[in-house]
């Protein structure tokens, strides 16, 4: 399993909050991948920070470090007005890996919902 519970468990102890969280998730995160990657496209690199932002918050409560570490260096090119080249790299190396927690979190709370 690439993401943990451990930090939701221990910041909200209840189950049924952190599944609502999940499908939050694997609502949201497709909209706001589109959103970063329109961003990439348009070189528009304020959409960039925001968004690789936002997707790296949602991973972190979820420890998914591997794809959160990806994001974080999209933030830090972004702020830093970096290369979209290398930008646009990292973030194709991210499309598996979120696709991948997303199947797994749907697969969780179809066992465990």
């Amino acid at each position: 399993m690439d993401f943990k519970l451990d930090y939701l468990i221990d910041l909200l102890g209840d189950y049924d909050a952190i599944h609502d969280m999940m499908r939050l998730f694997i609502h949201q995160v497709p909209e706001d991948i589109a959103m970063l990657e329109s961003g990439i496209e348009r070189e528009d690199i304020e959409a960039v920070r925001i968004y690789s932002h936002k997707i790296k918050s949602s991973l972190a409560m979820f420890q998914v470090e591997a794809l959160r570490v990806l994001m974080e260096k999209i933030e830090h090119l972004s702020r830093n007005k970096g290369s979209m080249l290398e930008i646009s790299e990292l973030y194709e190396q991210t499309r598996p890996l979120v696709e991948n927690v997303q199947n797994e979190m749907q697969e969780y709370l179809s066992t465990h919902c």
